[in-house]
C-alpha cells in the first residue's frame, strides 16, 4: 500500500482534466505499489466513514434499550493504518461523545510489514493507542 507526501487540495482543481493530471503525478511520486482511496482522498474518505459511524451509533448509544457501555470497530486489511488514524481523529474532534464510547478499534491484517506500519502510525504516533488492537 502506497502513501503520498501530502494531501490533494481538491478545491484548487480546475476540473476532471486537472484531477487526472494530479492523479498521474501522485502515482509517479508515491511510495509503494498502489494507492487506496483512503490514501488518495485523505482525510476526506475516512471522515465520511467517521460521520457514518457517528450517525449510526449515536442513536443506539443514547437509547434506553441499549445495555452496553460502548462499541467496537473492526477493520479488515488496515493497510498502513491511515484510515483508522483519520477516522479516530475525526471522531475525537467532531463527535467526541461517540469517540468516548468507542472501546476498541481492531485491525485484522495478515502482513507483518503492514502490522509494523500500523503499530507505528497508531500506537506510537497518535493519541489513540489505548483504543487500538492489532490482530
Amino acid at each position: 500500500v502506497g502513501t503520498t507526501d501530502g494531501y490533494v487540495n481538491f478545491s484548487s482543481l480546475w476540473g476532471q482534466w486537472h484531477w487526472k493530471r494530479t492523479y498521474k503525478q501522485l502515482y509517479k511520486q508515491q511510495k509503494g505499489m498502489w494507492l487506496t482511496p483512503v490514501e488518495l482522498f485523505a482525510p476526506y474518505y475516512s471522515n465520511v466513514f467517521a460521520n457514518f459511524v457517528s450517525s449510526s451509533m449515536k442513536p443506539m448509544l443514547e437509547s434506553k434499550k441499549h445495555n452496553s457501555d460502548g462499541f467496537q470497530i473492526v477493520e479488515l486489511g488496515g493497510g498502513r493504518g491511515t484510515n483508522a488514524k483519520a477516522l479516530l481523529n475525526h471522531l475525537q474532534l467532531h463527535h467526541d461523545d461517540v469517540y468516548d464510547k468507542l472501546t476498541e478499534y481492531t485491525i485484522f491484517d495478515a502482513s507483518p510489514t503492514l502490522h509494523e506500519l500500523q503499530r507505528q502510525n497508531l500506537m506510537i504516533d497518535s493519541d489513540h493507542a489505548d483504543k487500538i488492537n492489532l490482530v
